[in-house]
């Protein structure tokens, strides 16, 4: 039977842009790292402070609310790393240094489509290393009011049914089941988390979605990748009374991101998120 082995970027891959709840610019590097290293978020440029370095994983979960923030015994390192970590999980990169050196991940486009074209731009390594897996055994439930994340054995690899139900006519009900791979992923990467118009006077107020706009920001045709830098340029749409104010409303869709961004490609499992 084939095995197979873990992976890592072919080389480094930087991007750019301003952290969605602060507003303050960041710069964002991802590595290449050695076998078993798994994903680990650097934190740089500490006034004062050493170089913060933690893993990415569940221990390192310090706050969900509006975004997942990591941290240690020290305090928060690193916030909004979902759409970084679903783009590598999702193009099946077990090991990378995340080089971070702001207090938030760049928001970007609002998706994890610009992180997976950085990704794309430098490509994949595979190392002399069998790849881990996790096996889910019996159903595990997460339950919220109406929302639950449900992870369910799946002999097949990792699938994941996602439903959600907002009441706008721009939404409403919708349902996808995708089984997530590389190929897949990339389909859904540039699906963005959005906001109503009616909320951002109280998020603006609790201190979040600074660094939000009502622009509607989309990829350019000319994004360049010869320097490894990846640059989002930004168009405005006005065509609707509904804007997308990307990532920045995330209360009620929380427990479909928090187990689709904290579960990789060696994960055998089916994960149900329902959200009302």
């Amino acid at each position: 039977m084939k095995v197979a082995r873990q992976t890592t970027l072919r080389d480094h891959t930087e991007l750019r842009g301003v952290g969605v709840h602060s507003g303050l610019p960041v710069t964002l590097t991802l590595h290449p790292a050695d076998a078993d290293t798994g994903l680990r978020f650097v934190r740089t440029r500490l006034e004062g402070w050493e170089d913060r370095e933690i893993p990415a994983d569940m221990s390192a979960v310090t706050a969900t609310e509006f975004a997942t923030v990591l941290g240690d015994a020290s305090g928060p390192l690193v916030s909004t790393a979902e759409h970084v970590l679903a783009a590598l999980a999702g193009l099946g990169v077990d090991n990378a240094v995340v080089e971070i050196d702001g207090p938030e991940a760049p928001i970007m486009d609002g998706s994890a489509a610009p992180f997976v074209a950085a990704i794309d731009s430098v490509g994949l390594k595979t190392l002399d290393r069998p790849r881990r897996y996790i096996k889910v055994l019996k159903p595990v439930r997460v339950a919220k009011g109406d929302a639950y994340g449900e992870l369910g054995p799946n002999p097949r690899g990792f699938r994941v049914e996602a439903e959600i139900e907002f009441e706008h006519a721009l939404i409403g009900r919708q349902a996808l089941a995708i089984d997530v791979k590389p190929e897949t992923f990339r389909d859904i990467a540039r699906a963005r988390t959005f906001g109503f118009l009616r909320d951002v006077a109280s998020l603006w107020n609790a201190g979040y979605a600074l660094g939000a706009s009502l622009k509607i920001p989309s990829w350019s045709a000319t994004t360049a990748f010869s320097t490894r830098r990846v640059r989002v340029s930004r168009t405005n749409s006005f065509a609707t009374r509904y804007w997308t104010l990307w990532a920045t409303w995330r209360s009620r869709v929380l427990p479909c991101s928090a187990l689709t961004t904290r579960c990789g490609a060696g994960i055998s499992s089916t994960t149900r998120c329902c959200v009302r």
